[in-house]
């Protein structure tokens, strides 16, 4: 409400006084609620980022799916790996042990592709195609 009313009345004093030299009732009229339409959308806009900064309302967050990182991913990894390069080496290590194991063609092949990137990176033993 407060930034509809501030926009709104900072827009009339500019379309009066200010450089737009507005005098005609119903423009300057146009102007104030114009002005209170912009005000409001930015105080809502600012209330949701400060609100979001500092929790307010904000529902439960999300439980996230856990990841299994390979004993020998954890150990060939360097010191500095991030959580997320841990999690994608994991997941590629994971995804072609899992399709040497059960499946063939197109899908074996585009796992061992993405295997071997990771497998020179860590140093584990090369795939098989």
């Amino acid at each position: 409400m407060t930034g509809a009313v501030g926009g709104g009345v900072a827009f009339a004093v500019i379309a009066a006084a200010g450089g737009w030299h507005v005098t005609a009732l119903l423009s300057l009229l146009l102007c104030f609620t114009m002005g209170a339409l912009v005000g409001a959308l930015l105080a809502a806009g600012t209330h949701s980022l400060v609100g979001a900064a500092t929790g307010e309302g904000q529902a439960a967050p999300r439980a996230s799916h856990a990841v299994e990182v390979p004993k020998d991913v954890a150990s060939s990894a360097p010191d500095d790996s991030t959580g997320d390069e841990l999690v994608l080496w994991s997941t590629l290590v994971s995804r072609y042990r899992r399709a040497d194991a059960t499946a063939s063609g197109a899908e074996h092949l585009e796992a061992a592709r993405d295997y071997e990137t990771v497998a020179r990176l860590l140093g584990l033993p090369p795939g098989r195609e």
